[in-house]
């Protein structure tokens, strides 16, 4: 919602404060059918007064995620940096290396971006695991509140 928007709904609160009681239609719509008690003066009041507040500031954050699909179904990872994802794949590569990856080379003597690319292209074509890497922006309002 924009600061445009906040107007428009503080604007129709207003008028709708004027008119009150309301009219049936509008009392239906305002209190979704008779779930919500009909609206009066004071809740209005307090209504555009939090409507008035600042909103909280947001900030945007990168996360990445990973999906790996494997023959026991699908692995979820996250984490605040494309270097700890990497750990956390390649350790779950470096568990299944023995098993699945017939390769002479030990998992350890490689760094996490080498045995997570050598495992997933084997994969690829002698297996049946694949995987996804996607970075995320979220946005993020600081909640704080100032004393």
């Amino acid at each position: 919602m924009n600061a445009r928007d906040t107007a428009a709904i503080l604007a129709g609160l207003r008028m709708l404060q004027g008119a009150l009681p309301v009219l049936d239609t509008f009392e239906s719509i305002a209190t979704d059918g008779g779930t919500y008690p009909p609206l009066t003066d004071e809740y209005i009041d307090e209504l555009c007064e939090r409507l008035n507040m600042p909103q909280a500031e947001a900030t945007t954050h990168t996360i990445w995620v990973a999906a790996v699909d494997h023959r026991h179904g699908t692995n979820l990872y996250a984490a605040a940096s494309k270097e700890d994802l990497d750990a956390q794949l390649a350790s779950s590569c470096r568990q299944s290396w023995a098993e699945l990856v017939p390769d002479p080379e030990s998992a350890d003597d490689k760094s996490d971006r080498d045995v997570i690319e050598y495992y997933f292209n084997w994969q690829a074509e002698h297996g049946d695991e694949w995987h996804v890497i996607e970075d995320i922006d979220v946005e993020i309002a600081d909640t704080t509140e100032e004393a």
